[in-house]
């Protein structure tokens, strides 16, 4: 009998149940359709929801409906919003590419993503995560992985 194999998504919402920390907050730094921010508003005290794309937030927002603790902000994950800095961080997800049945000429940009990471990393709480989709099917996601 053959195994059920795990999408990419599967296994890192395991990953993200096991490790994350009670009582505290996530970023969604690339929200896309808003699947993971829907994944992890369930689990989150409060969950940070970042997009360069009006479309993508309003995707994200109609898919959450009723959730009251999602902050949404329409910016680059090149920084993150001053509220990032007030919050016990303990998980940062990115997807990386473009937004699925959206213009696929706008995606996330090696130069941004690694600014991105490094801040991450000062602001995820000690064993915290952080989460990496990349997709090198287009040009931009080849550099990115």
């Amino acid at each position: 009998m053959e195994e059920k194999r795990q999408s990419h998504l599967e296994l890192a919402h395991s990953y993200w149940e096991k490790g994350f920390q009670k009582g505290s907050w996530a970023i969604d730094a690339t929200c896309g359709n808003g699947h993971d921010a829907r994944f992890l508003a369930k689990m989150c005290e409060g969950i940070i929801v970042l997009d360069i794309q009006k479309k993508a937030l309003e995707n994200t927002r109609f898919l959450l409906g009723d959730f009251s603790h999602v902050h949404f902000f329409c910016q680059s994950h090149e920084r993150f919003p001053d509220l990032a800095y007030e919050k016990p961080i303990s998980l940062i997800v990115y997807n990386l590419g473009y937004l699925p049945g959206g213009n696929k000429e706008v995606t996330t940009l090696t130069s941004t993503t690694l600014k991105s990471l490094q801040r991450a990393m000062d602001i995820v709480l000690p064993g915290g995560m952080i989460s990496l989709t990349c997709y090198p099917g287009h040009p931009e996601g080849a550099r990115e992985e």
